[in-house]
């Protein structure tokens, strides 16, 4: 199965087997990782890359890595040097290298620990900058304030995990009933065996090779297997003889981006970055730091957002310790153990959830948080003179609450907030379906078995979708609409199967509508935004009670008639594209690409696919 287990007789010999493990499995992997980490993108690609590369540089990624290195304890350092020892070493030895390096014109260079702990950092990436360099291009957009405003009400409903118990000691958090990757762990008490059970699905965009790369490791003092990201020499969603650990991207506010037009923060320190350029000439660019931050509102591919001068503060430019905070993880044999693990953990944050032996569940907060993110974000860009936006000492994962053996005797992730907080530790919310659909799962079942864990995992349900398609056909057939087509939605039992029809006609029908509906509302280019995120289901449900979206239906109905063919289902319009990274440049990518194959599941599935 090309799952390899390691056996080592002593403990720092493990590292260096990863390394060999890693490299000769994944190198040309490691090293796009270890390019797009440094902004070194146009070494590979060419001139079209060197805006990417500039705008790489201004984030710089490696910014904390010698803070990091000269902070970290002696058995961390000597783990990441034998790690890079296993690389070198096989390269060094290797009578070939992927076939990768060729195609990409690299000429592997000897690893270093800075290149691990730089890649680590692109792996705790806060995952938010995505929604804020959306919004930039659209915020002087007339309606922009108003969706705004609604965005961020949408991310408040996001379902916590759990609720602590009253008097924790993180007073701000406010005390609420629980009114999405995935992972859910049921305790022993709620298990057919008796024992805890852990089942999870850490989202990443599908490709080849996979993003993870399963590793068994048998030493003294570690025995594991679990999912590791080839470039980093830890597990980081696994296993060991005691415990078994999984978790979410919680989407944890750690960045603020600072406002600095004021004169008052007019000083700024400049650098030089050279960048190298296959088949161009190298240019040199200029990059600027202030106080708070790097200045991103310089970055070649914000260059059409019209912003004012922002200055980023990220959390993850300062100095934190995930690697031993992981390999603490791996060697926990206790909840005490594990919760303690995350101490020195900052970026990015985590839903962390636990099971053991004994049948104990649990979940912690694995992040580094600063209120003042949560406060300043609200307001999109942050004013550096409010106290309220300014950062103070962050509050470290195990100063925030955490749950053991919950009531219910399970506990769910989907990427949304372990807990409700003022301030938020998380804005954007995702889609409650995929939470509902494994809470909803579990309570169905008394005594719960692998099998049903296994099954919950590969559900394409969502309770959104199929109530908006039950408001669709019920408003389109008291207008009059096409009785096959209402029909067909009014039959949908929400399921994404790839053989749906009725999922096809939803998405046809709720495509036309939306387009017209928010091009109206909100202008194009909000229009378009919308039609990208996964809060259009809700936001649909939610106008279709006004009579300016509800009198879009007819025409929405007629646009679908000529789109939706007879016998279409949705995995006729769902199609996943296998194909190698390299599968995308013109002429040689061919021989990097896979198939197509139809497949089911949405954004908003169990089973995300997209």
């Amino acid at each position: 199965h090309q799952i390899p287990y390691i056996h080592v007789n002593d403990d720092e010999d493990l590292p260096l087997a990863l390394g060999m493990v890693h490299a000769p499995l994944r190198l040309g992997q490691m090293e796009l990782l270890r390019h797009v980490s440094q902004g070194r993108l146009a070494e590979l690609f060419g001139p079209m890359l060197v805006d990417v590369d500039h705008s790489l540089r201004i984030v710089d990624f490696g910014k904390s890595a010698e803070d990091i290195w000269a902070q970290l304890p002696s058995p961390t350092r000597t783990w990441l040097e034998r790690y890079v020892e296993g690389i070198n070493y096989y390269r060094s030895q290797a009578t070939q290298l992927s076939p990768e390096l060729a195609v990409m014109g690299i000429r592997s260079t000897p690893w270093t620990v800075a290149d691990v702990l730089t890649v680590g950092r692109l792996a705790g990436t806060d995952v938010n900058w995505l929604y804020w360099f959306f919004n930039m291009r659209i915020k002087d957009e007339q309606k922009w304030p108003e969706l705004w405003e609604r965005m961020i009400a949408h991310g408040q409903t996001s379902h916590p995990s759990f609720t602590p118990a009253d008097g924790s000691a993180f007073h701000v958090f406010e005390t609420m009933i629980r009114s999405g990757s995935n992972a859910a762990v049921i305790s022993g008490t709620k298990s057919a065996s008796g024992s805890a059970l852990m089942a999870g699905d850490p989202h990443l965009g599908l490709m080849l090779p996979n993003f993870w790369l399963i590793v068994g490791c048998n030493a003294p003092n570690y025995q594991m297997v679990g999912l590791t990201m080839p470039g980093l020499p830890v597990v980081l969603v696994g296993r060991n003889e005691s415990i078994a650990w999984g978790g979410t991207n919680m989407l944890a506010l750690s960045s603020t981006f600072y406002d600095i037009s004021s004169p008052d923060y007019d000083r700024s320190d400049t650098r030089e970055e050279h960048i190298g350029v296959r088949w161009w000439f190298d240019k040199t660019v200029i990059v600027r730091d202030s106080d708070l931050g790097p200045i991103v509102s310089d970055a070649p591919l914000l260059s059409d957002a019209s912003l004012p001068r922002l200055a980023l503060k990220w959390r993850g430019h300062q100095p934190s310790d995930e690697i031993t905070a992981f390999l603490r993880v791996n060697q926990a044999r206790t909840w005490d153990e594990f919760t303690s693990a995350f101490t020195t953990y900052a970026v990015s944050g985590q839903n962390m959830l636990y099971a053991d032996r004994q049948g104990n569940v649990g979940q912690v907060a694995a992040v580094s948080y600063n209120p003042a993110a949560g406060t300043a974000n609200a307001e999109f860009f942050a004013d550096p003179k409010n106290e309220r936006h300014q950062w103070s000492e962050p509050i470290s994962s195990i100063d925030l609450p955490s749950v053991y053996n919950p009531k219910d005797g399970y506990l769910v992730s989907t990427n949304n907030v372990p807990v409700k907080s003022d301030p938020p530790l998380a804005m954007f919310g995702i889609s409650n379906d995929r939470y509902h659909a494994l809470a909803d799962a579990i309570d169905s079942v008394d005594q719960l078995s692998i099998g049903d864990l296994m099954r919950m995992q590969r559900s394409v349900y969502s309770r959104t979708s199929h109530q908006l398609a039950q408001r669709i056909a019920a408003l389109g057939g008291q207008a009059g609409a096409n009785p096959q087509l209402i029909e067909t939605l009014a039959g949908w039992d929400g399921s994404y199967d790839v053989n749906s029809p009725g999922a096809a006609l939803l998405e046809i029908v709720a495509y036309h509508l939306a387009s017209r509906y928010y091009s109206s509302r909100y202008g194009e280019p909000i229009s378009a935004y919308l039609l990208r995120s996964p809060a259009i289901y809700n936001f649909l449900l939610e106008d279709l009670q006004r009579p300016d979206c509800s009198s879009l239906l007819t025409m929405s109905f007629t646009a679908a008639e000529k789109d939706f063919t007879n016998g279409m289902s949705w995995g006729d319009l769902h199609v996943l594209k296998l194909r190698h990274p390299l599968g995308n440049i013109p002429v040689i990518g061919r021989k990097y690409q896979f198939g197509e194959h139809r497949v089911g599941g949405s954004t908003n599935t169990v089973m995300k696919r997209a």
